[in-house]
């Protein structure tokens, strides 16, 4: 079954290089149950995952499955504690940015933790103070490699920095940290709207 052998080609390069976290569970029996819980129908492929409230990665993920291409079914799947719950269907809305491109196993190369390694150093001793982070990987381009999104939030849940960042390099492709801007609060640039996996 191809969705099954993908699935646990993600979830195995997930596992490897630290993408489930928050789990008392072993690596190893993390992945088990994660690749046991998913059921992929036919033709269904990953195509997002996201992660919230990250100390400094989610106790929970959810998984985005579906079929490949603009207008298809999607589902979400949560994973915590090395169990999966009920999926969701996902409905589109008008104007909605939702993933529709397979993300490649083979391209992960850089996980949540080194990403949140990676983007924190960016700021490190720059005064932007953050409480939390949540985490988002798609592939926005047809042919393109797997980014990875962290949004950065205080306390009180505002943005107060986000990085893209390559998940097959780590190379950092864009940020921003509104905090440190010098210009006024209606000129800063940080990217609007909740991003999720979707």
């Amino acid at each position: 079954m191809r969705g099954k052998a993908f699935i646990r080609a993600l979830v195995g390069a997930a596992v490897l290089w630290g993408a489930v976290g928050g789990s008392s569970v072993g690596s190893a029996q993390e992945g088990e149950a994660m690749v046991k819980g998913v059921e992929l129908a036919q033709g269904e492929l990953i195509l997002g995952l996201a992660g919230y409230d990250g100390a400094p990665l989610p106790e929970r993920w959810l998984v985005l499955v579906g079929k490949p291409g603009p207008g298809g079914a999607l589902r979400e799947v949560p994973f915590a504690g090395g169990k999966a719950g009920v999926g969701r269907a996902i409905e589109s809305s008008a104007g909605q940015d939702l993933p529709h491109l397979p993300i490649d196993p083979a391209s992960l190369k850089v996980s949540a933790s080194e990403a949140h390694t990676i983007a924190a150093a960016r700021r490190a001793g720059s005064g932007v103070r953050w409480a939390t982070v949540h985490y988002h990987l798609r592939v926005r381009d047809e042919g393109a490699e797997p980014v990875w999104l962290l949004t950065f939030v205080n306390r009180a849940q505002v943005k107060v920095g986000l990085v893209y960042l390559s998940a097959r390099t780590g190379e950092i492709l864009r940020e921003s940290w509104p905090q440190n801007d010098p210009g006024p609060a209606t000129h800063r640039s940080l990217d609007s709207g909740k991003v999720s996996a979707r």
